[in-house]
């Protein structure tokens, strides 16, 4: 951080509603809008960070740490995993010159996702762990500003994934239930477009379950909870619940592929640049097309965009 670049800065308000507009776009799964000139900003707002006073200081690390953010979304989102995790380790030294709760929370758990994206379990399970143990005693959902609260709850939710990925599942149901706790008494919130509340909790619940190998069940619970992705006010977030909701379905040895490909096809549209870009969409796809015993349109439809070709030919 203390090796500035010499570069002359653009304004520092200019770039903090930049650096907004970034992590909204990458919410949003639009990585090409959030990702033009990106280096730019990250110089700019790294020149403002370590030559200015004050609040300014305070301002440009602000905005720093939420264009690693960004930066770090649409790294892993297209597939490189080594650069999103130097911009989520970016984000984090940013924060922790800050001094910021919430911010070295949510800096933390964008890291851990980069870290798993990566393979490094281990250590994205170290960062989750010690950014819980550092916000025990601070994140309070009944604060007029629940910032950290929420840092704290997709803290848990990262854990809880983690877990049961590594077939920890007792580990995983309390993080869920501490996540759980925390949106209850939050509510629906979006800082820094993390949409943490109980909507979210449970998408990644779901998410949760298909690893743990139970996704069909779960994926029923929440089909019959009316409106269930209303308050997933971001296109990422919808996407990944539609996209969670096929592979759910997909574990289901083909009694229910009709309702993998019909959420498939939905994540697709919400937000095409993300799910096209992820190998694990087209790996469900193509097992989808494998168990077909038929070729309809929306199977093919999402075989030409996603890039998936046909293993067999169905008659």
């Amino acid at each position: 951080m203390d090796d500035v670049p010499d570069v002359a800065a653009r304004p520092l308000l200019e770039l903090v509603a930049w650096a907004a507009r970034a992590n909204e776009f990458t919410a949003h799964s639009r990585y090409a809008a959030a990702g033009r000139d990106l280096g730019v900003l990250l110089t700019d707002l790294h020149v403002h960070a370590v030559t200015g006073n004050g609040d300014d200081r305070r301002t440009a690390l602000t905005a720093l740490t939420e264009a690693c953010l960004a930066a770090c979304g649409v790294a892993r989102s297209l597939g490189n995993a080594d650069l999103a995790v130097t911009a989520a380790a970016g984000g984090q030294e940013a924060a922790r010159q800050l001094e910021s709760p919430s911010l070295t929370g949510f800096a933390a758990m964008t890291s851990t996702g980069a870290l798993s994206r990566l393979g490094a379990r281990h250590r994205a399970q170290q960062v989750a762990r010690s950014a819980l143990e550092s916000l025990v005693d601070v994140a309070d959902p009944t604060a007029p500003d629940t910032a950290t609260a929420e840092a704290a709850g997709m803290l848990h939710l990262s854990a809880a994934q983690m877990a049961a990925k590594s077939g920890r599942l007792q580990d995983s149901a309390a993080h869920l239930a501490e996540a759980a706790e925390l949106a209850r008494r939050t509510g629906e919130r979006n800082s820094l477009w993390f949409s943490f509340g109980p909507s979210n909790v449970q998408a990644w619940a779901l998410s949760i379950a298909v690893e743990s190998g139970q996704g069909p069940a779960e994926a029923e619970r929440i089909e019959a909870t009316p409106g269930y992705a209303d308050a997933l006010t971001a296109a990422d977030r919808r996407a990944a619940l539609h996209f969670d909701l096929a592979r759910a379905y997909g574990q289901a040895g083909g009694t229910r592929d009709t309702e993998a490909l019909r959420h498939l096809d939905t994540a697709d549209r919400i937000a095409p640049e993300r799910i096209r870009h992820d190998p694990v969409a087209r790996e469900l796809l193509a097992e989808l097309d494998r168990r077909a015993h038929r070729q309809s349109w929306e199977l093919r439809s999402l075989k030409n965009r996603l890039g998936v070709r046909s293993h067999i030919v169905n008659l």
